[in-house]
């Protein structure tokens, strides 16, 4: 954080002839930058090429900081966003693809903007002010650029900005559930609850586990009160844990295989069968590889390439079972398509990928899917235009139905959105909005179209926010998100209930 500090330090050393009304804007809105804004600069940093040659220099306009407060007071327009701590985000994404030559003028970064292409990828462009916009073009083409931005670059490939923390969340059985998480510091936490708590139990620390802070670790049941746990290590090895009825404490970390993927990813994991376990992953190279384990084993078996399928490396893949011992993977493509390849039993390799309709999303995106019974998938994705929509296979069937929009839906693109079923051919989606609401909408037999999107509760949390759902019986659904104030929040949904009841913190 020194060279954000740096950078507040500056601003505040040269904002001082300004007048004490802006001066307390602009500090209110610099420290807001540092703080909300990272995750919008975290995503001009992956959107742009070469950006490790660039490194602390992007944060280096912090020093001419009078010359663009000073503009930006002269421009009176733009006053009002100075305390806007998004605002603040999106003139570093924006000086930063600026910087890597994605966005040559301010004329061109607007046009980017109406145009729904990587400014509307940071900032939601389509749905806030026009002077939103235009201002943080303003400022951020006011401000010079670092000697090292001016060499020239490779085009950039666009994929989706990192996510906040994911909270994973798994019933082991009827009305017991475990959820994980990583803590500030890299720690894999646990936490449990069960009928006739008060409360929940935890946070416990997952065998001392430690991955890169803002990673996700999955969890998985294959049989009744086991919990297995999947995440990508500080190397970049994909490493598991257990625990079973009787352990005194979870067991792990142990790698599987020799697998090396880019720290953060996530990895995919589905029980197949009781007592099976198969786990997908992208790795540095882009491929997609899987690997199982089998009752009786003694080593994990993988990790085997699944066809020739490429995606952008560290990004998700999901993997779901619609019958015992089948298996469906899911993957945003480098075109923005979406992909599926399949295996069953008996069958000597995967096959796939077959791409999914038209549909186009932003590399990387997050694929929700679901088998809401035996042979039946669902899946759900945010596309590049913001709209959720979703998509069905059903036994017989020689091709994906699909796209159709859900509810007239729409948030920031990339976007995650998880689904789950609480009920045989019943299906909820939830997602986090453009305002940071955590928006569901859902659908059942008989029900023509999709009916929603309802906001649960007044929680607001950042840009993109993972949802983690489980349905711990039928009819009942529990969801789980992480806060800004680092807090993990619960809600949850009963046949009785006339709405959410929550958001309540995990102690």
């Amino acid at each position: 954080m020194s060279i954000l500090e740096d950078g507040w330090n500056a601003i505040k050393g040269g904002a001082v002839s300004l007048g004490k009304g802006a001066i307390s804007a602009a500090k209110r809105g610099a420290e807001a930058s540092f703080e909300a804004g990272e995750g919008v600069v975290d995503g001009a940093l992956k959107i742009g090429a070469g950006v490790t040659e660039i490194g602390d220099e992007i944060y280096e306009w912090g020093k001419d900081a009078y010359d663009y407060i000073e503009k930006i007071v002269k421009w009176a327009e733009c006053i009002q966003w100075v305390e806007n701590s998004t605002w603040w985000g999106a003139v570093a994404g924006i000086y930063i693809l600026r910087s890597q030559k994605v966005i040559k003028n301010a004329g061109q970064c607007q046009k980017y903007a109406k145009a729904g292409g990587r400014i509307a990828e940071l900032v939601g462009s389509s749905s806030l002010p026009p002077s939103f916009v235009r201002c943080a073009c303003n400022v951020a083409f006011a401000m010079p650029l670092p000697e090292s931005a001016t060499s020239t670059q490779a085009p950039p490939a666009t994929a989706v900005p990192p996510t906040p923390t994911a909270i994973d969340v798994i019933s082991r059985s009827t009305d017991k559930m475990d959820v994980t998480a990583v803590a500030s510091d890299g720690a894999i936490i646990t936490a449990a609850w069960e009928s006739g708590d008060q409360g929940w139990r935890g946070w416990w620390s997952i065998a001392a586990g430690v991955t890169l802070p803002g990673s996700s670790v999955t969890l998985i049941s294959k049989a009744p009160n086991e919990l297995d746990g999947f995440m990508t290590g500080l190397d970049g090895g994909i490493y598991t844990a257990a625990w079973a009825p009787g352990d005194q404490e979870w067991r792990g970390w142990w790698r599987i295989g020799d697998l090396v993927a880019v720290p953060n990813t996530r990895v995919g994991a589905v029980s197949r069968a009781q007592g099976m376990l198969d786990v997908v992953a992208v790795g540095a190279d882009g491929g997609v590889y899987t690997a199982a384990w089998a009752p009786g084993d003694h080593d994990w078996r993988g990790w085997w390439r699944i066809t020739e399928g490429t995606t952008v490396p560290g990004m998700p893949v999901t993997v779901v079972s619609k019958a015992p011992n089948e298996l469906d993977v899911f993957m945003t493509g480098l075109d923005g398509g979406i992909y599926t390849a399949a295996w069953a039993s008996g069958d000597q390799a995967w096959r796939g990928w077959w791409r999914i309709g038209d549909l186009v999303a932003v590399p990387g995106t997050r694929i929700g899917a679901i088998a809401r019974s035996q042979g039946l998938l669902d899946v759900v994705t945010v596309g590049a235009d913001g709209s959720v929509y979703t998509a069905a296979w059903a036994p017989g069937d020689q091709a994906w139905r699909g796209w159709w929009q859900i509810a007239g839906g729409v948030t920031l693109p990339g976007t995650p959105a998880t689904l789950v079923s609480k009920a045989p051919k019943e299906l909820d989606v939830f997602l986090t909005g453009v305002d940071g609401r955590i928006c569901t909408a859902a659908w059942a037999p008989g029900d023509a179209d999709w009916r929603g999107w309802w906001a649960i509760g007044d929680l607001r949390v950042a840009a993109r926010t993972p949802v983690g759902v489980e349905s711990r019986s039928s009819g009942l659904i529990d969801v789980f998100v992480a806060g800004v104030d680092m807090n993990v929040y619960t809600a949850a949904w009963a046949p009785s209930d006339q709405d959410w009841r929550g958001w309540w913190a995990l102690a």
